[in-house]
């Protein structure tokens, strides 16, 4: 029997990490992000995991405020961890905004680049949502590195070749 659209052949589950970097609100990258998580958790064949990198961390947030015609990421959060999805917030980033493990949602979790690096390897998708950067050419320190525009906080990244 052939497998349906979206599973593989013998019944396993797909995976998927969805992955976003950006404003909670402002952009509408970050609710694209978990509504594609919210839908594809809703699918048996599928299994989804979610990690919040910069600014986007910002959605794991419990008890946001936001007009009540407004999407609510956290309680989308939420509805995801009800079908199984692991929502993992980058701990530099939550302790860059002075945000506590306490504060997050339930379904999110603090985590780290390891975590990420084994979700990405376990993953047979993923899928990024982040603001666009480019470089320009502005020298970091003494070093002499380019950095890329749209630093959080006034602070440069270096970039990698």
């Amino acid at each position: 029997m052939p497998a349906r659209p979206g599973q593989r052949a013998g019944g396993t589950k797909r995976e998927f990490l969805i992955i976003a970097d950006d404003l909670l609100y402002g952009t509408e990258r970050s609710w694209n992000a978990i509504r594609l998580a919210c839908s594809l958790a809703q699918c048996p064949e599928a299994e989804v995991r979610i990690f919040l990198l910069g600014d986007a961390v910002g959605c794991a947030v419990q008890g946001q405020k936001a007009p009540d015609d407004h999407y609510h990421l956290d309680r989308m959060i939420s509805s995801a961890a009800r079908h199984g999805t692991e929502t993992g917030c980058c701990g530099t980033c939550t302790d860059a905004r002075a945000l506590s493990e306490e504060q997050l949602v339930e379904g999110a979790h603090r985590s780290t680049l390891e975590q990420l690096t084994g979700w990405r390897l376990w993953a047979d998708q993923v899928i990024t949502f982040r603001p666009d950067q480019r470089a320009d050419t502005t020298p970091v320190g003494n070093r002499g590195s380019p950095r890329l525009q749209g630093a959080p906080h006034g602070r440069p990244y270096d970039r990698i070749s």
